[in-house]
């Protein structure tokens, strides 16, 4: 955009005789303080992308009030917001103007929460493991996509992973426990002007939208338009974000931290996070995607698409369930692959030698450094006789978007003991096996469950995978001592064997009581073919 004609435009825009309302006349005041100040000071913590003179700033703040109303997005403005609401649920819709000349955005943190370490401070984007799992998945989108463009694919995989990542920066702080693992916190996210775009075409705006908002506050931190939510996820967890917006330089900083943790933060202590946020815009334009890559994103996310539908999550293979040849009981030996192998490469052997329900576990027999997070997740739903607490559930009916809240579910203890072999020629990374719910037919064959089952609220004993059963990770690792190492932190589950060795280990799962009669373990829930376990009790 010519910023002669924006000059001229403007200069017009000011000499007109135009009733400017109160609110707007304080903004303009404001303004030029601001400049003022901005002009004077030697650092800060907002850099502008370059500086402008105050009646050009005024007169911006101006033109909101003559032409803002007619829905003409302001010459300086580089996105507008629409903001809707319907009951208790609110949602900003952002449009991102691609004429207007946006620069990126770097935002650092200056004041953490005393007691809050950085979680990724240690991350290495670069780590082979990443780059194993991006090979693998490609493979297998290969693999169930014969006729795709591997070149294609291969050449704009990365890119098309960085589209499907909504931020442009994001930071998440934490406590740790005793053990040493990170338990609550909050995140600090940031979204630029080509971030905003994808998310408006992506994500249709979810990643602003908020169900059961209990509270909205207005307000402004660092001279930017803010909005202080309190809400509720829709799996029930309390939540506070705070809403940044520059629309001029083209940014949203998001702050979210939740309501219903131990270590839960004040939002006078969030306030100071946002405050203290230093913002460097710099002198880089913003590059938006371009129409024939969004193009090849839309032919990658098709083979993802059919990939999903040739897996479990299809509604065909979903009805079809899993037939009888692809289960085995307790006791039986079969070959699958390790973590990373190609799908089957059968370079890995399980066996699940002994499965036992329990009503109740000590940690004598137990050690609690065994467990995921046993203070922070675990502890506050166990009884002092070592029994399970009631908690309480969603119930999803497959196919439906509606859940149900149930109340009061009782569980049990689900102690399983395995033994894995590494059949291959070098160290291989190897992984616990997931547990899941299959329900078997008159026929013999196991059909998938019609209702999915969720926690709900703070329960964290049942975590469930990207699937469209009921599925959770154990609670409990004997190895978690020797559990891998992965950017600088451990991944639970997660452990190497050396070439030819055979471990045994136990691992514990929390089963509700319905569910004890459905039980199925499998080591293979990464891939599309299945290798499943009958424990059903």
């Amino acid at each position: 955009m010519n910023e002669n004609r924006i000059d001229h435009e403007l200069e017009e825009l000011m000499n007109q005789e135009v009733e400017i309302p109160e609110a707007i006349t304080k903004r303009i005041e404001e303004t030029c303080r601001q400049c003022k100040r901005e002009e004077e000071k030697t650092g800060g913590n907002v850099i502008p992308m370059k500086k402008r003179s105050v009646w050009k700033t005024v007169a911006a703040v101006a033109a909101v009030c003559v032409i803002g109303s007619t829905g003409v997005m302001a010459a300086t403005g580089v996105f507008s917001t629409n903001k809707q609401e319907d009951g208790n649920q609110t949602k900003y819709n952002i449009e991102v103007d691609k004429e207007a000349i946006a620069h990126d955005v770097t935002v650092t943190p200056q004041y953490t929460v005393p007691g809050y370490v950085d979680e990724l401070q240690n991350e290495d984007d670069s780590s082979d493991n990443d780059q194993q799992a991006d090979e693998a998945h490609i493979k297998a989108l290969l693999e169930s996509n014969p006729d795709a463009d591997e070149q294609e694919l291969r050449e704009n995989y990365q890119g098309y992973l960085e589209m499907q990542t909504p931020t442009s920066q994001w930071f998440s702080y934490a406590t740790r426990d005793s053990d040493g693992n990170f338990q609550g916190g909050y995140s600090v996210s940031v979204y630029n002007a080509q971030k905003l775009d994808n998310i408006m075409d992506n994500w249709e705006g979810s990643v602003f939208e908020y169900q059961k908002v209990a509270g909205e506050e207005k307000t402004s931190i660092q001279n930017l338009d803010t909005r202080i939510f309190t809400y509720k996820t829709e799996s029930g967890c309390p939540m506070e974000e705070i809403l940044m917006f520059n629309s001029t330089e083209g940014f949203v900083i998001q702050i979210s931290w939740g309501l219903d943790d131990k270590t839960v933060v004040s939002e006078d202590e969030m306030k100071k996070v946002a405050e203290g946020l230093r913002i460097d815009v710099s002198d880089k334009e913003i590059s938006y995607m371009t129409d024939e890559k969004r193009e090849i994103y839309k032919r990658i996310e098709d083979l993802e698409n059919n990939m999903t539908k040739l897996s479990d999550d299809s509604s065909d293979r979903y009805a079809a369930g899993i037939s009888a040849d692809e289960v085995v009981g307790i006791g039986d030996t079969f070959t699958g692959d390790t973590l990373w192998a190609d799908a089957g490469a059968g370079d890995a052997s399980y066996t699940i030698t002994d499965v036992s329900v329990k009503d109740a576990i000590s940690n004598e027999e137990y050690g609690k450094e065994h467990y995921f997070d046993y203070d922070g997740s675990v502890a506050q739903w166990v009884n002092e006789d070592g029994t399970l607490k009631a908690h309480d559930r969603l119930c999803t009916p497959f196919g439906s978007e509606d859940s149900t809240e149930e109340n009061g579910i009782h569980s049990k203890y689900v102690v399983v003991k395995v033994k894995e072999k590494n059949l291959g020629k070098e160290t291989a990374d190897m992984a616990i096996p997931y547990l899941m719910s299959l329900v078997k037919a008159e026929d013999g064959h196991y059909a998938y469950p019609d209702k999915n089952y969720s926690p709900y609220g703070d329960y964290r004993l049942q975590g469930g995978i990207a699937d469209v059963t009921t599925a959770n990770d154990a609670i409990y690792f004997s190895e978690a001592d020797n559990y891998k190492e992965v950017k600088g932190e451990t991944v639970w589950g997660e452990h190497s064997l050396a070439a030819g060795e055979e471990k045994e280990y136990t691992v514990i799962y929390v089963v509700d009581d319905d569910q004890l009669s459905n039980m199925m373990l499998t080591f293979d829930s990464l891939k599309l073919k299945r290798e499943f376990v009958d424990i059903r009790q």
